[in-house]
Parts: structure tokens; C-alpha cells; sequence
């Protein structure tokens, strides 16, 4: 008969006793991350600080901080310090053309190409109509936005935007939901 002593056999439950303490540490892991989850999500929004009081920055505006939801977190967008009133109010050219291509699902190259095709055209008559409604520039220039097109046609498309409007075939956007989409859409690309 052999006679083998504990110490050359080992601990038997060793291996089970290392896979439990394995499986202990990642569930504390786990709650600890699902803990920290939680509570970022009940935290409330950071602060800004309080605009300047003198005369002298009155047409500064301090924007607030936009919230943008990403999965399993939240991130809020500042901007970099104070903004002029009128550059915070102000629809660029390309957040229109951003605008009508989001509502009517159709990429902006595609709308600016030469193409006939009618919700080409349908897009072409909203942007025409937005560009003239909020920047308020020339015929030619709408014309020159709309990818080389002439002020003849820039007119007729805005001329059925009309007809749209008052069939009502379509609703523009207000000003206001302008300004809101443009503000989301700059706070995707912070």
C-alpha cells in the first residue's frame, strides 16, 4: 500500500473555491457599475453659471446645457461661454437644407442634384420656401443653393410651396421648431 501524505494530494476544493471567489468579485462588479449607472441617471442637470449682471454684456445669452441621451449614459453639451444673441438665434443656410432633408428622408446630395424626379422636386420647393421664409436672401441666391438652379424656377418652387401650404398638403416648420431641430442637431455633433 502507498502511503500518500495531504500535503502531495492538495486541496480538493481548491479549484471550487477559486471559481466562487472569481464569481463573487465580477457580481460586486457588476452591482458597483449598475450602482453608478443609477445614480448618474437620478443626477440633475449641472449648472451654469449666472450671466454677467452690467449693461455692458446684455447681448450675451449663456445657453443651457443640452442633454443627449447616449446608451447606458447622459452627456450634457455646454457651450463654450457666452454667445451673441444673434448668433444664437441664427438658421444657417445648411440647417435648412439639413432640416428639409431629415423631413423628407431624402439625402441632401441627393436634392441638390439635377434630377426631376418629384420628391426631388417636392424637397427642392420646402427649401426654396424655408430658405426664403428665414434668411431672406435673393432669388439667385436661393437658386445658386439649390445646386446651379436659375430664379425662374427658385420662384415657381416657391410658388408651390404655397399652393402646398394652403391645399395643406404640407405645414412648415415654425421658427421655433426650426431653432429647436438646429440646437439638437449641433448638440449630436458637440
Amino acid at each position: 500500500m502507498l502511503a500518500i501524505s495531504p500535503d502531495e494530494i492538495g486541496n480538493p476544493f481548491a479549484k471550487l473555491q477559486a471559481w466562487r471567489e472569481r464569481r463573487r468579485e465580477e457580481r460586486d462588479a457588476i452591482a458597483r457599475i449598475s450602482t453608478a449607472r443609477m445614480r448618474a441617471a437620478a443626477a440633475p442637470a449641472p449648472k451654469l453659471p449666472p450671466p454677467p449682471k452690467t449693461h455692458r454684456h446684455a447681448r450675451y445669452i449663456y445657453l443651457e446645457p443640452i442633454r443627449v441621451e447616449r446608451p447606458g449614459r447622459r452627456i450634457y453639451a455646454f457651450p463654450i461661454g457666452p454667445v451673441l444673441v444673434e448668433e444664437a438665434r441664427r438658421i444657417l443656410a445648411r440647417d435648412i437644407m439639413g432640416f428639409v432633408s431629415w423631413h423628407t428622408g431624402i439625402p441632401l446630395d441627393d436634392i441638390l442634384q439635377s434630377s426631376r424626379a418629384v420628391p426631388l422636386t417636392i424637397a427642392r420647393f420646402k427649401a426654396a420656401y424655408l430658405l426664403k421664409r428665414e434668411r431672406k436672401p435673393s432669388l439667385p441666391q436661393i437658386g445658386r443653393m439649390l445646386g446651379g438652379r436659375d430664379h425662374t424656377t427658385v420662384l415657381h418652387g416657391i410658388r408651390r410651396a404655397e399652393e402646398m401650404i394652403a391645399s395643406g398638403e404640407w405645414t412648415p416648420p415654425t421658427r421655433e421648431e426650426l431653432e429647436f431641430w438646429i440646437v439638437e442637431q449641433r448638440a449630436k455633433h458637440v
